[in-house]
């Protein structure tokens, strides 16, 4: 066999493997519950390298979409997860966003120095779909620049966490519909959790203003209780 058969027969073998672990993490992510739109984006990319014989880009990202079901799925048996593990689903989360949009935005997931992160319990996937918001409003329209950050504060009744963005704005009520203009299920569910954890008021959303009064983007705020 020569060096060329031997490459390309190797490269079949690696299509092979990437397609038995793409079937395998498909039937993962629907058990863990993960949002089933998500999980048809995210294969559809996978899809898309595979059939593009890209399996570098494609092994990359079944690495980042295996440890993001590994953790859906550990959370959704225990029902909670330390911040750490928060931090870790959404960095993997918007990690696999940012590749499948070919890199027109950039993130950052900050969290305040005292907090002890592998010793602070939430319920998980709260902050998820305001995230997923952030993507699908505030980048929409985005081809460069666009900017998502992740915060997360010691609050006297919890956790303070924040998502926010540099895209157009956006009403609150706009802030809670897809771009159909149906009602996000992921919103809508979170909202019910946390009237559920807690007493006070759900999440809060406000346009992000510079220093002469134009709206840069959107923030949205809320305080998770900590299990």
């Amino acid at each position: 066999m020569s060096h060329h058969q031997q490459k390309k027969r190797n490269e079949e073998l690696e299509l092979q493997k990437t397609n038995q672990r793409f079937k395998d993490l498909e039937t993962a992510a629907l058990r863990a519950q993960m949002n089933p739109h998500f999980i048809f984006n995210c294969l559809g990319s996978i899809q898309q390298f595979i059939n593009e014989h890209d399996t570098e880009s494609a092994s990359k990202y079944l690495a980042n979409f295996a440890r993001l079901v590994r953790l859906a799925l550990h959370s959704s048996v225990d029902g909670k997860h330390s911040l750490q593990d928060e931090i870790d689903m959404l960095d993997n989360y918007l990690g696999l966003e940012r590749l499948r949009f070919g890199e027109k935005f950039t993130y950052e997931i900050q969290a305040d120095p005292a907090l002890d992160k592998e010793d602070i319990y939430l319920p998980p996937l709260l902050i998820q779909p305001f995230v997923e918001n952030a993507l699908l409003h505030g980048m929409k329209n985005k081809t460069e620049g666009g900017k998502i950050n992740v915060c997360f504060n010691l609050h006297e009744k919890g956790i303070n966490a924040s998502v926010s963005d540099n895209g157009p704005g956006i009403s609150a009520e706009k802030r809670s519909m897809d771009s159909s203009g149906h009602k996000s299920i992921g919103m809508t569910l979170t909202k019910k959790r946390l009237e559920i954890l807690s007493n006070s008021d759900v999440f809060n959303v406000s346009s992000i203003l510079d220093n002469e009064g134009v709206v840069t983007g959107t923030k949205v705020s809320m305080v998770i209780p900590i299990l």
